[in-house]
């Protein structure tokens, strides 16, 4: 009988195990259990490695190299799982074994948090727009104030509803007269673009750290030192700042005509998720820097060249020859494709 339950015991084990590595980052090798370290992107290569302290030593074991060393099989458990720690490294900045797997690789929804503003923009924009339709003139309205004050004329519920019966009948959904069904999609291309809007605002206060750099460029106008190096930062900071604010154009853009979003459905929500991730990756790393920045004073000060140089080195490092990140054009050829293929489904 003990044997029985000792046996039992390894089965019921196994299969939480097995559950766990379902959603959680669960390894079987020892080295993740034995060592203190954690998977994070190489700071020169932005490779995936696996950061770990022996004794007085650090090291940054690339995969390749943790897989040899230690004995790992591609195709084994630990091998795949590895696989998605390079998938996870894109949404998040370390992964700790035993972390839970990020929901962008699970079900697809975003894993960072969203505020209550956000799902009011969200919502509203993408409802004036159906209202708007109804009406005959399609309408994209970016002011908050004034997109607080269409939604909340006495005729706005009325407008938002013929909106969506009309699109409704232009979609050939004959058994919609109520509009329910195209309702469903709009909530649902609404929740997509929530984490957009969460976005934005993060890419204002990345946006704050250009401005900072103008006005420490005026306080030390006249320093031969630092201001060549505050130069340099504006130069190179320009080309990021143009290609985020360029992908935001492009996927309003996308989504400018309502109708055409509720034909391709499907095709436009994962756009919408690849703009996302990809926004979301690329903002990542400049998390600390932006922290740093927040509380600038633009005088001249021992802090304020730190941070000059200290912005100077990031940028220098991620953005050199302040041109070669690539996101725009990425997301161009997404949109050609499955763009194209929408077009050609009719």
């Amino acid at each position: 009988m003990p044997n029985d339950i000792s046996g039992l015991r390894s089965a019921e084990e196994a299969a939480t195990a097995a559950g766990d590595r379902a959603t959680h980052f669960i390894f079987a090798h020892k080295i993740f259990a034995s060592l203190d370290g954690y998977f994070g992107l190489s700071h020169e290569h932005r490779e995936p490695v696996f950061f770990v302290s022996f004794g007085e030593m650090n090291a940054a074991l690339p995969f390749a190299t943790l897989r040899r060393e230690f004995g790992i099989d591609p195709e084994s458990d630990d091998g795949r799982l590895l696989d998605v720690v390079a998938q996870g490294l894109r949404y998040v900045k370390e992964i700790r074994p035993g972390d839970s797997i990020p929901r962008e690789l699970l079900d697809g929804s975003a894993s960072w948090t969203v505020e209550e503003v956000h799902r009011r923009r969200s919502t509203q924009r993408i409802r004036i727009q159906v209202a708007s339709y109804g009406d005959g003139e399609e309408m994209l309205i970016f002011d908050m104030a004034e997109m607080a004050r269409l939604t909340s004329t006495a005729d706005f519920e009325a407008r938002y509803l013929n909106g969506c019966r009309k699109l409704a009948g232009k979609l050939g959904l004959k058994r919609d007269s109520d509009g329910k069904t195209v309702q469903r999609r709009i909530d649902a291309l609404a929740r997509e673009i929530i984490y957009i809007e969460a976005l934005r605002d993060r890419f204002n206060k990345i946006r704050a750290v250009q401005r900072g750099l103008g006005e420490l460029r005026r306080a030390y106008s006249r320093d031969p030192v630092i201001r060549p190096d505050i130069d340099r930062a504006l130069a190179l900071i320009r080309a990021p700042m143009d290609d985020f604010e360029g992908v935001f154009t492009n996927l309003y853009a996308q989504v400018s005509e309502i109708l055409l979003v509720l034909m391709a459905h499907g095709p436009y929500i994962a756009f919408i998720r690849d703009s996302r991730d990809e926004l979301h990756n690329g903002m990542m790393r400049w998390d600390g820097l932006v922290t740093e920045w927040e509380n600038l004073i633009p005088q001249a000060s021992q802090t304020n060249e730190n941070l000059v140089k200290s912005v100077y080195r990031f940028l220098a490092t991620n953005y050199p020859q302040a041109g070669d990140w690539t996101l725009v054009g990425k997301l161009e050829a997404q949109k050609e494709l499955r763009f194209g293929n929408a077009a050609l489904a009719g």
